[in-house]
């Protein structure tokens, strides 16, 4: 997250700040903005949600790390956006710092993961798509697979690690002739 001076913009008390999407974890490079809880103009508290963002493993909602005055929405829905990428701008009161002292942080990281304490042993799983009969999906594609009458269990994934895609789901409809078109 950053903080970017813009005194004269609207007043001299205010700043813009910048929430920029954190790191989620696990390895994840981006999201999927799945809805806009806030709007151009809206006012926001810190810790309030201001968007839901999805990964191929879960579906989030994220609060603001600021307090102020929405000035603008930096990406649409359905977008995918990269960790360290602009989300949402807002006017603050001056001097506004984000929670964890102006660093990106670890959704979810637990005060002895930040502080580099060792790593808890890992388990070997089988490559993504290949749990066990279980398939790799997002949410949003097993959503869309319902709507579409697809049997994940039946479609190869494209994605990496044979996590299936939005695409994936919609060549196995047209090629059963089940999808309509989303």
């Amino acid at each position: 997250m950053t903080t970017h001076d813009t005194a004269g913009t609207a007043n001299e008390d205010t700043t813009e700040c910048v929430f920029v999407l954190p790191d989620l974890g696990e390895g994840l490079v981006s999201a999927e903005i799945v809805e806009w809880l806030v709007a151009a103009g809206d006012r926001v508290e810190i810790d309030q949600p201001v968007v839901v963002v999805e990964t191929v493993k879960s579906t989030v909602e994220l609060p603001s790390p600021y307090q102020g005055r929405i000035t603008a929405l930096h990406a649409d829905v359905t977008r995918m956006v990269p960790v360290g990428a602009p989300l949402v701008s807002l006017l603050g009161p001056r001097g506004q710092q984000p929670p964890t002292g102006g660093t990106t942080h670890l959704v979810g990281q637990l005060p002895a993961q930040a502080a580099g304490a060792a790593d808890p042993p890992v388990r070997r799983l089988p490559a993504k798509g290949q749990q066990r009969g279980r398939v790799t999906a997002a949410p949003v594609v097993r959503r869309l697979a319902r709507e579409l009458g697809v049997e994940l269990r039946d479609v190869t994934g494209t994605g990496d690690g044979g996590v299936i895609t939005k695409d994936d789901v919609r060549a196995a409809a047209a090629t059963t002739g089940q999808g309509g078109s989303s």
